[in-house]
């Protein structure tokens, strides 16, 4: 059976993006601080460095990345638990007119975030000022830029195949990001190298639409208003000024496209490029090419850049041409669908709620979370973090957070919302992974620590028939990277009827995946790229999921696996109908593929660091797995052990 999951949904509700605009909430900041007197205090570019907090919500992973028109860094949001990138202009450009300035920074940078979630544009979430200077939050894209990776070489790595299929694999991804552009009328103006990121796995991602305008307008006075495209790769109507159209964006794709075949750009300016490759003084493939380009696709850039045959083509026409070429060199078909956009979705209006929450614009937040919740009653995401919101801001009650979780059906789900509320728990805020469709028939019940993969469970039907596959999926595109086949099965204990599900989870790096199947009380730790079964474990039916609620957990390594076993006191339960529950806490050693065994403990999960978090007798422990434990009797003299009130 082959597996796949929905596509994205191409409709954009236009009137949500203009009701919850993220940046107009930065304009509101700036004029009421104006109005206000105040002045921010200004840091430098320079000053801010690798391991720096800022506002309480960022923490600064990695030294800036500094270019002519500011820097980037790469930062942790500690409430969503995602890498974001932070792209600051360098702030003598608002020394005069600042406030003007800063105000029309922001509304272009409107336009890249109201783009919305597709899978070949880099998300841009909102802007903000940090230290008197608009600063843009974004996807961060771990594998650098096109233009690093030409450089480099690294594209060029592997089996002569493999160097054509990757770039033409980039050339097509990019081609339908721009092209999604184009339908929402906006023309990215600076198409190059440096503005395609990419992702370890070569997913390819257009970013920053309409800075370059942006970063025009913050000229100093010195340069021409074109200086914000770069010359290198624009037509000459662009370098002199005309207004942008659709086919400059086609044109310096296509020089992007020619740089990755060559290794290097072999041209001085986008003016003189196509003459010099096309013109009398054409060079061969051969000579100057690192990797030869399709015939096919010179010819239709030579055509569409000689007047006499006619006009560029759009990127539509683009990707075609891209995909008959791929399928008459490899002899199969392009193997990414067709990549369409996330609309407004109940998960893209909880990231934008989110965002205004940073920007401490609560009431258009609840606004979006209403929206969310409109559109999917389902998404406890949304449930969860607005309550956990109004929690924080001292608005809810106890009685409040009752009413609010009603929404949620299942009783346990609603008990350790509550809870996780009332303890503060902030590390609970869940961001919707970018770019994630809602309806994609994946119920995801795990992500790795970057978010970059996440695992979860797809139900197949047929007949009376059910079964399930537990997948891991590459995010935010959803390519599928490991399933296995599983099935449902019911049980009955203490006089009731359980379904009892499948579940999967996955370790914090994303290397592994730990599934549990109830049919067999059958436990596997896999390797998620090679598919390989590395432990096996057939349990006796004492570990198991109870009422919903899976007891097992797994280090953030995958080296250790552990399980809370506990059960019901049959006896007491025929007799007098009570429930006694006995515990204890399962711990296997996937390498030595060994188990030991501790009594009366229950485990909570694991730290970062991989301690476990053990609870008996009103006392928290903190242990290594392979650690001694004290008896149930001797915990609270423990070094690491807190009683608990």
């Amino acid at each position: 059976m082959e597996l796949s999951t929905s596509s994205f949904s191409n409709e954009i509700d236009k009137s949500i993006k203009e009701d919850f605009s993220v940046s107009q909430a930065a304009i509101d900041e700036i004029k009421l601080r104006k109005e206000r007197g105040e002045k921010p205090e200004s840091i430098s570019n320079e000053e801010i460095k690798k391991g720096d907090p800022i506002l309480d919500t960022y923490k600064v992973l990695d030294d800036a990345i500094h270019g002519g028109m500011g820097s980037v860094w790469r930062v942790h949001h500690e409430s969503w638990n995602v890498d974001l990138a932070m792209k600051r202009p360098q702030p003598r450009f608002f020394e005069q007119g600042s406030e003007a300035r800063k105000e029309e920074f922001i509304r272009e940078c409107e336009n890249w975030i109201n783009l919305g979630l597709h899978p070949n544009i880099v998300s841009c979430y909102y802007v903000r000022e940090i230290g008197g200077v608009p600063t843009i939050f974004s996807e961060w894209m771990d594998n650098g830029s096109l233009k690093d990776r030409i450089r480099d070489g690294s594209l060029y790595e592997g089996t002569e195949e493999e160097i054509q299929e990757r770039i033409l694999d980039i050339a097509i991804q990019t081609a339908r990001g721009l092209q999604y552009s184009h339908e929402n009328n906006l023309i990215h103006q600076d198409v190059k190298p440096g503005n395609i990121l990419l992702t370890k796995d070569w997913d390819a991602k257009v970013a920053d639409f309409g800075l370059a305008k942006a970063q025009s307008q913050l000229s100093d006075g010195t340069k021409p208003a074109s200086s914000g495209y770069t010359i290198q790769y624009c037509p000459k109507e662009q370098a002199e000024g005309a207004p942008a159209e659709k086919w400059m964006d086609v044109y310096a794709w296509a020089l992007t496209v020619l740089e990755m075949y060559a290794g290097k750009r072999l041209w001085d300016t986008g003016t003189n490029a196509f003459p010099f490759l096309f013109g009398e003084m054409a060079i061969q493939p051969e000579e100057d090419y690192r990797i030869d380009p399709p015939q096919e696709l010179l010819d239709a850039f030579e055509e569409d850049y000689n007047p006499n045959f006619g006009s560029w083509r759009d990127f539509n026409a683009m990707e075609q041409l891209l995909l008959e070429i791929w399928h008459d060199q490899f002899g199969s078909e392009y193997p990414r669908p067709a990549s369409k956009a996330v609309a407004d979705t109940a998960g893209a209006l909880n990231n934008r709620a989110l965002s205004f929450c940073d920007l401490g614009k609560y009431e258009q937040a609840e606004e979006c979370w209403e929206k969310a919740l409109e559109i999917n009653p389902d998404n406890y995401d949304a449930v969860f973090n607005r309550l956990l919101a109004g929690w924080r801001r001292g608005e809810e009650s106890p009685a409040y957070l009752e009413d609010g979780l009603d929404i949620i059906p299942d009783e346990e789900l609603r008990q350790e919302m509550k809870e996780e509320i009332l303890r503060e728990k902030t590390d609970r805020i869940v961001f919707h992974p970018e770019g994630m469709p809602e309806n994609s028939g994946v119920s995801y019940t795990g992500f790795s620590a970057d978010r970059k993969r996440g695992c979860g469970l797809i139900v197949n039907r047929s007949g009376e028939e059910l079964s399930q596959f537990a997948v891991v999926c590459s995010l935010p595109e959803e390519k599928i990277l490991f399933a296995k086949e599983i099935r449902y099965y019911e049980y009955t204990s203490l006089g009731k009827t359980y379904r009892a599900e499948n579940s999967i989870m996955i370790s914090d790096d994303g290397r592994f995946a730990f599934l549990y199947e109830t049919t067999q009380d059958h436990w596997y730790l896999f390797e998620v790229e090679t598919s390989d079964l590395l432990w096996e474990y057939f349990g006796d039916g004492s570990i198991y999921r109870f009422d919903d609620y899976e007891e097992m957990r797994m280090s953030p390594d995958g080296a250790w696996v552990v399980g809370n076993e506990f059960w019901h006191d049959e006896e007491l339960w025929e007799k007098k109908k009570e429930h006694r529950r006995l515990n204890r806490v399962h711990i296997f050693d996937v390498k030595r593929k060994t188990e030991k065994i501790i009594e009366e403990y229950y485990i909570l999960g694991f730290t970062r660091e991989g301690r476990m978090i053990l609870e008996t007798n009103e006392t928290v422990l903190f242990l290594y797995p392979d650690d001694p434990v004290p008896s149930a009797q001797e915990v609270k003299d423990h070094p690491d052990a807190f009683v608990t009130d």
